[in-house]
């Protein structure tokens, strides 16, 4: 994968740590089934985040509890578990 992809998801989020918070979740979610929104031919789960990072597919948000969530931006709620910012 290109690193320039990775530069300009970051500038996206709004930096390196926000992008890592976001890739992290987005692939957990993948891993337990959630469908990929993005039409792309690799089954390497990180440059499937990337890409819908990229293409304003996804975003991460924070709840006033420090719950943090990546939420599809067509409305749809996630299968994902919501994970809490200190749950390492």
């Amino acid at each position: 994968m290109d690193y320039n992809l990775y530069y300009e998801a970051e500038k996206v989020v709004g930096g390196r740590f926000k992008l890592a918070a976001v890739l992290q979740k987005r692939i957990v979610q993948l891993m337990r089934g959630d469908q990929k929104l993005v039409d792309v031919q690799t089954y390497n789960l990180k440059e499937i985040a990337v890409r819908e990072v990229l293409e304003g597919k996804i975003e991460l948000v924070t709840d006033e509890g420090g719950q943090m969530e990546v939420i599809k931006l067509d409305g749809e709620k996630s299968t994902g578990d919501k994970f809490s910012l200190f749950d390492y």
